[in-house]
């Protein structure tokens, strides 16, 4: 992995790393290459020892093209001299063209004429610690292509550093899961990435590996019965199935994927045959390629260049594939992950039963009884069958013998999302004043107040007394791998906290503290990802690359993973050769091949760069799996 210093976010966009590039094409204006030069060294040294918090980049807007940055002494450390400056060099998408060579140089496409000191500070304007400084326009030639714009510091006609943008997948950071108390430790997920998608609530979840013979759909008799026993076990119910079916590489791609959703098919009508309802599921047919590389491709070694194209080709004489097929045959299976939740065995009991059955358990005092029905109205809600507005015509005393009842219904109101934190936290408040010790009370009190912080609730929150409450969890009775995760999510929401007052060194022990901790987890790969995000955003790429890597070349990867790793490895143009590298790619254009071929667009197109397509081993599985 490179020196990371040299590595900043774009203030509008994204994460970069600025390394030397390989090819280049004509350009306007004329520059020499520097960086290893003696005219290049202190501003280098300079480039060496910025912290990670300064953010500087360029922005195309219309055809306007403008310098930010958000530290203006280190903007005068770097343009120190009257011979230092700043231009763009354009790059044009047609570049990468698959069945065009690329030229070597040390720029890429279309060079302004580079802006120096003196003009710089001329155009410079200041706003609330930014410097942002107008750089030029791009050409009338290109103001019709796809392009990109490569920043370039300059010391006369030096390049001293040439930072192309690689964008990294940003968005607010999760935190790691730590579910809430309800009748039993209850978490919940969203089945899709839009804020519309269906959530589920859920206790657990397993994960299974069906095997099927070549050609065929069908689930043997053994098969089934271990699907049987997973589910039937502990008396759950499905909430939600996702099927990743997966076939042997050999024949046609259209035939494979009409086989393996006739797989995935098959999974699914076995699970519902087996839980009651019918659960959301989620379908990906797949070539086991991941597989393939790994079996295959060391028995093979003249294969390792091929395409996947032309390794099926390989595999259409019939006396090779035979001697394969017992390897093959290991490939073609279905990984499935299966969403559990304890099962109320109210499964069958009309809508419209609900309320009176709830309304007579309370007036019963039969808690248990009530938590149930309760439990089953959350969950009808959660599956759009019930509307939001159902859980609210629920009618509970206000009295201690009700506590667990109040709890679970603001909990679950919460969860699926008809509460907003300040909301809930008031709710929260208030039964806390009916028993303050309760322990799974207070858990979930300081859940919601760590959540609370993230998302600057109006309630006030005392950040000291917060972590003395968390702190104070194990002692009264919640586990301490609970209490770890709770801390963990302290630190995340501290760390961000922290940056955004400027209290870097402070931040620094908050991020080395969630390092730390994450030792006593067995994270699962939700949780894997988000600690990546998080260590990516403050500058750990070494860390989130090492929490990610042991999963991604797995058949039962998330996606999320994978693609991560992925993106992140495009900042360490070394790793590209690695089987792990290889193989991730090949797992990824599997199992969602748009959003793969989406990492070659530009950032403002929702892309990583086409520039990565700069480096052979990129442009191949670009000209392999994507449409050109």
């Amino acid at each position: 992995m490179p020196d990371l210093k040299y590595a900043t976010i774009i203030l509008l966009l994204p994460l970069l790393l600025f390394i030397g590039s390989r090819a280049a094409a004509q350009s306007s204006f004329t520059l020499l290459e520097g960086r290893f030069s003696n005219t290049c060294s202190s501003c280098n040294q300079v480039f060496s020892e910025m912290p990670y918090e300064v953010l500087f980049g360029i922005r195309m807007d219309g055809n306007n093209i403008t310098f930010t940055m958000n530290n203006i002494a280190w903007f005068h450390k770097i343009i120190n001299s009257p011979d230092m400056g700043i231009t763009v060099d354009i790059v044009s998408r047609s570049r990468y063209n698959c069945n065009t060579p690329l030229k070597s140089g040390s720029t890429h496409g279309f060079v302004l004429k580079p802006i120096y000191r003196n003009e710089l500070i001329r155009k410079a304007d200041t706003v609330g610690g930014l410097i942002i400084i107008p750089i030029g326009k791009i050409p009338a030639h290109l103001s019709n292509q796809v392009i990109e714009g490569n920043l370039v510091i300059v010391n006369g006609k030096n390049i001293c550093q040439y930072h192309p943008a690689f964008d990294i997948e940003r968005g607010p950071l999760e935190l790691l899961p730590m579910g809430f108390y309800t009748d039993t430790l209850q978490q919940a997920e969203f089945t899709g990435n839009s804020d519309t998608a269906a959530s589920i609530i859920y206790t657990t979840k397993k994960n299974i590996t069906l095997p099927f013979r070549k050609a065929t759909a069908t689930l043997e008799s053994a098969e089934l019965s271990q699907l049987r026993d997973s589910i039937a076990s502990g008396n759950y119910s499905v909430r939600h199935i996702e099927v990743r079916a997966y076939s042997s590489v050999e024949g046609p791609e259209e035939t494979n994927r009409l086989l393996m959703q006739k797989r995935a098919k098959a999974v699914q009508e076995a699970i519902n045959g087996i839980s009651p309802g019918k659960p959301s599921a989620t379908i990906i047919p797949a070539e086991n390629w991941i597989e393939f590389n790994r079996d295959v491709i060391p028995k093979m070694p003249q294969w390792k260049t091929l395409s996947k194209t032309a390794i099926k080709r390989q595999l259409q004489n019939k006396e090779l594939l035979a001697q394969l097929e017992p390897l093959l045959a290991a490939h073609r299976k279905a990984v499935i992950t299966i969403w559990l939740d304890k099962n109320t065995r109210l499964s069958d009991m009309a809508n419209d039963a609900l309320i009176p059955a709830f309304n007579k358990s309370v007036k019963e005092r039969s808690n248990t009884d009530s938590r149930r029905i309760l439990k089953e109205i959350a969950v009808r809600v959660a599956d759009n069958r019930l509307p939001d507005t159902y859980i609210d015509q629920l009618e509970i005393p206000a009295t201690i013998d009700y506590l667990d009842l109040l709890s679970d219904r603001a909990m679950y109101s919460y969860n699926i999302g008809l509460l907003f934190e300040d909301e809930i936290l008031k709710e929260m408040y208030a039964l806390r004043q009916l028993k303050p010790a309760d322990p799974f009370l207070s858990y979930n009190i300081c859940i919601l107040e760590i959540l609370g912080l993230k998302f600057h609730a109006a309630v006030p929150i005392n950040i000291n007394q917060l972590l003395a409450n968390i702190k104070q969890l194990a002692a009264r009775g919640i586990h301490p791998s609970l209490v770890n995760r709770m801390l963990i999510n302290y630190n995340i929401v501290l760390a961000e906290l922290l940056m955004e007052q400027g209290k870097y060194e402070q931040k620094d022990v908050a991020v080395e503290y969630v390092s730390n901790a994450f030792s006593k987890l067995t994270p699962n790969d939700k949780e894997r990802y988000s600690l990546a995000r998080f260590f990516t955003e403050y500058g750990r790429m070494d860390l989130a690359t090492a929490m990610i890597k042991p999963r991604v070349n797995q058949l039962d990867a998330a996606e999320n993973i994978i693609f991560y790793f992925i993106n992140l490895c495009f900042f360490d143009h070394e790793s590209f050769d690695s089987e792990d590298f290889q193989n991730a790619v090949l797992n990824a254009a599997n199992i969602n091949r748009a959003r793969f071929c989406q990492f070659f667009q530009p950032p403002d197109s929702g892309g990583s760069s086409f520039q990565l397509l700069e480096y052979d081993e990129i442009r191949k599985f670009n000209c392999d799996n994507c449409p050109q």
